[in-house]
Order: C-alpha cells, then sequence, then structure tokens
C-alpha cells in the first residue's frame, strides 16, 4: 500500500467500507474515504456503487472532484452518473469537465432533460455558447445541437 493516502487504490476493502458506510447512512465518512482516492481510483469506486447508495453521496462530491471523476468515467458509466445528477448540479460541473467531455454530456441527453444553466461556458461549440449567453436567464434548458428552453 503506497504511503500517500492519495495514491491508494480502490481494492475491495476500500470499496466495501465506502458502501457500509453509505448504507448506514455515514454519508460524510464516505466521502472521506472516496476523496482520499486518486480521481482516476474515485471513478472506479463511484463506477461500482449501486445507483441507489451513489445518489445520497453525488450531491456532496465537491464540484472540482465530481469533475475529475466525470473526466476518468468510460462514456457509459459516465451517462448513468450524469442521469442520477440535479439539474441544478449539472450545469455548473459541464463548466470544470475537459472540454470534449462535457459536449458528449450534452450530446447524450435527452431533449426532455434539463440542464441547470446559471452557466455552461465550457461548451467546445461556438455556436452553442453563443445560444447558452444569449439565454442565460433560462432556468432550464436541453441541448439537441441547440439549446432550447423547457416548455412548462
Amino acid at each position: 500500500m503506497a504511503d500517500d493516502p492519495s495514491e491508494a487504490l480502490p481494492d475491495d476493502s476500500t470499496r466495501l467500507d465506502t458502501q457500509r458506510s453509505l448504507e448506514e447512512g455515514h454519508i460524510d465518512q464516505a466521502l472521506t474515504k472516496l476523496l482520499a482516492l486518486h480521481p482516476a481510483d474515485q471513478a472506479e469506486l463511484i463506477g461500482q456503487l449501486d445507483p441507489s447508495l451513489r445518489a445520497p453521496l453525488l450531491p456532496n462530491i465537491p464540484q472540482d472532484a465530481l469533475a475529475q471523476i466525470l473526466d476518468f468515467l468510460p462514456d457509459e458509466q459516465r451517462h448513468d452518473m450524469v442521469d442520477e445528477l440535479e439539474p441544478a448540479l449539472l450545469g455548473p460541473l459541464l463548466d470544470q469537465v475537459d472540454r470534449d467531455v462535457a459536449a458528449d454530456i450534452l450530446h447524450g441527453l435527452p431533449q426532455e432533460r434539463p440542464i441547470g444553466l446559471s452557466s455552461i461556458t465550457n461548451i467546445a461549440d461556438k455556436g452553442a455558447k453563443e445560444k447558452c449567453a444569449v439565454h442565460r436567464e433560462w432556468t432550464n434548458c436541453y441541448f439537441d445541437g441547440e439549446f432550447r428552453p423547457v416548455s412548462m
């Protein structure tokens, strides 16, 4: 085992300890264990968790750490995790992930999926970025090649 906790690998005991903490409702303990790992290992551990256990943990992960986790997740797991995020968390998170990851996430979202638009500036497509800037007053929108408001 490495001396530096940030270099520790998510072995079965770490995953089981984190899972047990979540099952017992100890989100802070699970979060501490998760954040002690390297982002690639955090992504691996998050990807192994049952969605019902992952759901209460996700809103408590700092945005910068969550962005790094999304960068390391395989596409399918990334899309599953994005589906579990509240719209208010998704918009600001897209500002922090790699541009290609942000574009992939946006293109993978169903049209009816709202995106909390407080600011999304990390969009590779210039037209989409301009559209976002023009429509910053939209609380919720979806992306189908263009940002569109969700009809309420």
